[in-house]
């Protein structure tokens, strides 16, 4: 009886080590750390032929956004399953709540996507002339 009583003991105290007494605790506990850069920068899954999801129903290409289509409701709502967010590697813009700039000069966020002359892409051969004709005409076509 003694041993069971030990080795129960035992058993508590190492698994209490484990614990983590913070409030930000990384998934995993304290000594998982290495595993947690890994975790938390993974890249938003891919739709479409070249598109990238930003929200549960959108995928976006440099040229467009497609919001409520099948196909890509079906691969984008798979980001809903992570418990750590995906990462978007493009600008911050402000249209929209929590925007990123997902297409030439359209912001989106997880829900809905808006115009934003910020997003503008534009190469670096082109004048300002001719910079300042392409923000007065978006070329940009939201599909629903």
């Amino acid at each position: 009886m003694d041993r069971f009583i030990f080795f129960i003991l035992c058993f508590a105290i190492i698994h209490l080590n484990y614990a983590c007494y913070i409030t930000n605790c990384p998934i995993g506990g304290k000594r998982n750390l290495q595993f947690d850069n890994n975790l938390r920068s993974h890249q938003c899954p891919r739709c479409g032929l070249t598109g990238q999801c930003f929200g549960p129903s959108i995928c976006c290409t440099s040229l467009a956004c497609r919001i409520g289509h099948q196909s890509d409701i079906r691969q984008c709502s798979m980001e809903n399953r992570h418990v750590i967010p995906c990462e978007i590697k493009t600008p911050i813009c402000s249209a929209v709540p929590n925007g990123r700039c997902a297409a030439n000069g359209v912001c989106c966020g997880t829900e809905s996507c808006q115009m934003d002359k910020n997003c503008i892409m534009v190469s670096n051969q082109e004048s300002d002339s001719s910079r300042e004709e392409r923000l007065s005409q978006p070329e940009i076509i939201l599909f629903e």
